[in-house]
């Protein structure tokens, strides 16, 4: 019964691989790039629950995809003045549990536009 319990982990860790990562089956023939394939899905798993984790600790449960969804919502337009020869960034605003999500890791962003570079004329 133990060991029918830890299959339940197993086949959630394959629908996370699969639905939230992408990944997707790749045919690679030379053994080398077949360990390569398998060692980066298992770092983006092992990133994705460690983010998962340290969510869940700081700030509350929250699924893979949704975390996913919360930040991938998080932009910076550029916009380029072609006289001046400047580049901005313009950050787009951010729900709450997008900022909640950045403060768990500790990132910092500008909610006010900067400049990126300025180029030569």
């Amino acid at each position: 019964m133990e060991k029918y319990n830890d299959l339940w982990n197993v086949e959630a860790s394959f629908r996370v691989s699969k639905h939230d990562l992408a990944v997707r089956p790749v045919f690679h023939w030379k053994p080398r790039r077949i360990k390569a394939h398998m060692a980066i899905c298992f770092a983006a798993y092992s990133l994705v629950k460690q983010m998962q984790y340290r969510v869940k600790l700081q700030y509350k449960n929250l699924s893979i995809e949704k975390i996913r969804q919360t930040l991938i919502r998080v932009q910076t337009s550029i916009l380029f003045d072609q006289e001046k020869r400047i580049r901005y960034g313009l950050p787009s605003r951010m729900s709450k549990e997008a900022k909640k999500i950045y403060q768990v890791f500790n990132i910092k962003r500008s909610m006010t536009p900067y400049i990126i570079e300025k180029l030569k004329m």
